[in-house]
């Protein structure tokens, strides 16, 4: 609005051999999508990623951040969306998760792995990410890149690293957003 950004969509477009062209927010995220100053500005950023959809022979766009609006739908199931509401105290957490995932945190109690949250080590956790990354052929952002998230948006942003004793096995980039954190980057 005027000089003002009111709102961001990043969209990937993606069309490989074989595949049906689509534009994707976050290509290797689980959470991604409209970042819009208000409700107008949503629309707007909604109304303009149909067009580009339609004039790039798009078969779907996918938004990945589960907001519901004209032209657009929630997708369900297992694998559709990694979201819920944490709960108010320790031991009604424990009885909402899964007994499988239970069952891995006792296994990593068992094998003395700790968490380091709220950490800025930037290059432990690019080490990590690196490394899973190149491990699935997807490309890696470099170190800066994460520096320049933390150094920026310090209130937002949170490195966590697991360890078992000094070695750092997996870490996670969390970005938080009002009420709600996402993590950004999981490396293992």
């Amino acid at each position: 609005r005027g000089a003002e950004i009111a709102g961001v969509l990043p969209l990937f477009e993606l069309h490989a051999p074989f595949m049906e062209r689509r534009l994707l927010s976050v290509p290797f995220g689980v959470g991604g999508g409209v970042c819009g100053a208000d409700r107008d500005a949503q629309d707007a950023l909604d109304a303009a990623a149909l067009t580009l959809g339609r004039e790039r022979g798009a078969r779907y766009i996918e938004l990945r951040e589960g907001r519901d609006g004209p032209g657009f739908g929630v997708r369900s199931g297992r694998h559709a969306r990694f979201r819920r509401q944490l709960q108010p105290a320790d031991a009604a957490e424990w009885a909402a998760l899964p007994a499988k995932r239970r069952n891995m945190l006792r296994h990593a109690a068992r094998h003395q792995l700790t968490a380091d949250v709220g950490t800025r080590d930037a290059a432990t956790f690019h080490d990590l990410y690196a490394h899973t990354a190149r491990r699935f052929g997807t490309p890696v952002f470099p170190a800066r890149f994460f520096r320049a998230l933390l150094e920026r948006f310090p209130e937002e942003t949170t490195v966590l690293i697991v360890r078992r004793g000094s070695i750092a096995v997996a870490g996670a980039l969390l970005l938080r957003f009002g009420k709600a954190v996402q993590c950004a980057r999981p490396a293992r």
